[in-house]
Formats: structure tokens, C-alpha cells, sequence
């Protein structure tokens, strides 16, 4: 009957050990999830002012750029609404432009024809997104942009107002294909025929 007592006050004594045990060690998993959490609430945090940071440092970037262009560039000031599209301000009349993946596009760029504003506001693009050349080793220059957009401008004032292609060209679109492209070379992929054909009576 003692040894009997002995055995039932030894199980009971390891039945308490193991709740307190249970006890100690669900204390000390809920303090590990409570860690835990806190330092996952604290990566998140981390990520967010770095994003913070991130958008605080682009919106500076685009301050500079635009005071850049209001001093050098005859008071052109290229303001970015949204990263995709940008506005100025050109004699009184906005213009819009939209910058896409290796390309920029001015919208109506007809209607500007002074050759030296015409190289500031691509500079003015070229600082904020240059566009990649044809063989992608290197950036389309200014100089060759400028060509393009000159190119834009002829078509468009030479072609008769019922013309298909006339609302082609009204906008000038920077991309690294257009790279070197001459104005019989725009001829050519427009109509499909050879520009040297029309003089050499060997079309039609």
C-alpha cells in the first residue's frame, strides 16, 4: 500500500513537471513568435522607407533636371507628370511628350522649327532618358536625333493636307531603329518605293 502511494505521488509529481514544463515552453514559443513578428514588421518597415527614399530621390532628380533646363535651354522647363508623360511649355503652347520603353515621343513637334531649341529639347530628353543606338553599343546622338526630327518637319510641310501620311509625320518619335535613317529611307518604308526610283524613271 506504501510503495503503492509512492508510485501515485511520483506519477502525480511528473504529471505537474510536465505541465510546467508545457508551460514554459509555450511561454517561450509565443515570445519567439512575438520576435519574430517584430522583426518582420520591422523589414517591412525598412523596405517602405527605402521605396520612400527611392521616390523622394527620383522626385529630386526631376527638380534638378528641370532647373537644369530652365537655365541652359532658353527657358524651355521639361516638367514630368507621371514618369511616362512630360509637358513644356513652348511660345505660349504646351506640348506633351510620352517617354515609353527606348523611345520618346513629341507630340505636333511640326510646329516647332527652330533648330536651336529643337537640340535643346532633345538634350533635355537625352538628360533624363537617352535612347539606346541601333547596334545598342552605345546612345543616339543629339546631332542625329535632330536629323530625324528636321526629316519629320519637311514631310510634314510638304505633303497635301489629304495626304494618309501627313498625320505620320506630324510627331516626331525617337527610337533606337530610326538611328541614321535618311529622308529616302523614310520614303521608302512609308510608300515602299525606292526614292532614286522616281528620278532613274525605274518605277513604273
Amino acid at each position: 500500500m506504501l510503495c503503492e502511494n509512492i508510485i501515485f505521488v511520483g506519477d502525480f509529481v511528473t504529471i505537474v513537471e510536465v505541465k510546467r514544463l508545457l508551460k514554459i515552453l509555450l511561454t517561450i514559443l509565443t515570445i519567439m513568435i512575438t520576435v519574430l513578428i517584430i522583426l518582420v514588421l520591422d523589414v517591412f518597415k525598412n523596405d517602405e522607407d527605402t521605396i520612400n527614399n527611392e521616390e523622394n530621390e527620383i522626385i529630386d532628380q526631376e527638380v534638378i533636371q528641370e532647373v537644369v533646363v530652365n537655365e541652359n535651354d532658353n527657358d524651355i522647363v521639361i516638367h514630368s507628370v507621371d514618369g511616362y508623360e512630360y509637358t513644356f511649355n513652348y511660345h505660349g503652347e504646351d506640348f506633351y511628350v510620352y517617354k515609353d520603353y527606348e523611345n520618346w515621343r513629341i507630340i505636333d513637334s511640326y510646329k516647332i522649327d527652330n533648330t536651336n531649341d529643337m537640340k535643346d529639347i532633345i538634350t533635355a530628353l537625352i538628360n533624363i532618358y537617352p535612347i539606346p543606338s541601333k547596334d545598342y553599343n552605345s546612345y543616339r546622338s543629339v546631332e542625329d536625333m535632330l536629323q530625324e526630327w528636321e526629316i519629320h518637319n519637311f514631310a510634314y510641310n510638304m505633303l497635301p493636307d489629304d495626304s494618309e501620311y501627313k498625320n505620320r509625320v506630324k510627331d516626331v518619335d525617337f527610337n533606337p531603329a530610326d538611328e541614321g535613317k535618311t529622308l529616302e529611307d523614310y520614303f521608302k518604308e512609308y510608300t515602299g518605293i525606292d526614292y532614286s526610283q522616281i528620278y532613274d524613271g525605274s518605277n513604273g
